[in-house]
């Protein structure tokens, strides 16, 4: 475990990517781009002028002076390209949002989608394309509470968050999210020993834990099941004892709700 992980200071926006386009993820979906344009200009150049006409002048609002159809999908997307870079980060989203509100190109990006996501969640994306639109995997209320696991007095839970986020941002192109749900559910396991009293040992599971709290604390089991449940969800789908015929493969937005 690396330095920042070991003293918590690696958090949920440090794993996924909030608030810009780094130039890997950028070059991967204008790669995207391009061989949908070149896709449109396959089945008609016509209707590939007709949309760079819409780009430039109804998303750009460049004057009709200042661009030419001259071209074909290379040198459109290299236009494009250039004007994309003028703006904000968040521009290259903004402009296949604005791409996937017209009729007859939406139907044609629709082929796409499932390779766009596919990057995103490659590099490490905080949002997935849904219904033409950009949605974030996390909001400010989860943040929150992934983060303030750092102030917990929960020493294993911390451990067990921080190894998670640490999986979560590994440099490879899949994170291993069946362990990361398994850190999770552990830290949620090892807090409720602990709440209990009991020592952390292997005879101690949710299951003594929640007994001794009902006995300990008078608390109804009623609110003590959902993390038995959780726990038994966990064994059951082979997320905690892997290699079985049942076995889920969990994804990045499972491993992130966990």
């Amino acid at each position: 475990m690396l330095f920042s992980e070991r003293m918590g200071f690696k958090k949920i926006e440090d794993t996924l990517i909030m608030d810009s386009i780094p130039t890997g993820l950028r070059n991967r979906i204008n790669n995207i781009l391009l061989s949908f344009l070149e896709e449109v200009e396959l089945i008609n150049k016509s209707k590939l002028d007709l949309l760079y006409t819409k780009i430039m002048d109804n998303f750009f609002k460049k004057s009709r002076r200042n661009f030419s159809l001259s071209s074909f999908a290379p040198g459109f997307f290299d236009n494009i390209n250039r004007e994309l870079e003028k703006g904000a980060w968040y521009s290259l989203y903004d402009l296949i949002e604005f791409i996937c509100e017209l009729p007859y190109f939406d139907s044609i990006f629709d082929n796409y989608v499932g390779k766009l996501n596919k990057v995103l969640e490659q590099e490490r994306s905080a949002y997935r394309f849904v219904k033409s639109q950009f949605i974030p995997l996390v909001d400010d209320i989860a943040i929150k509470a992934i983060d303030s696991v750092e102030k917990s007095p929960f020493v294993y839970a911390q451990n067990h968050i921080q190894n998670a986020l640490g999986l979560l941002s590994a440099k490879s192109s899949k994170p291993d999210c069946n362990k990361i749900v398994w850190e999770a559910i552990t830290a949620v396991e090892s807090s409720l020993i602990q709440v209990a009293g009991l020592d952390a040992s292997k005879n101690n599971t949710p299951g003594p834990a929640v007994k001794e709290l009902i006995k300990k604390f008078n608390i109804d089991e009623t609110f003590l099941k959902p993390f038995l449940q959780l726990y038994g969800a966990a064994s059951n789908n082979g997320i905690r004892h892997s290699g079985n015929e049942y076995t889920k493969i969990c994804d990045v937005a499972d491993a992130i709700l966990v």
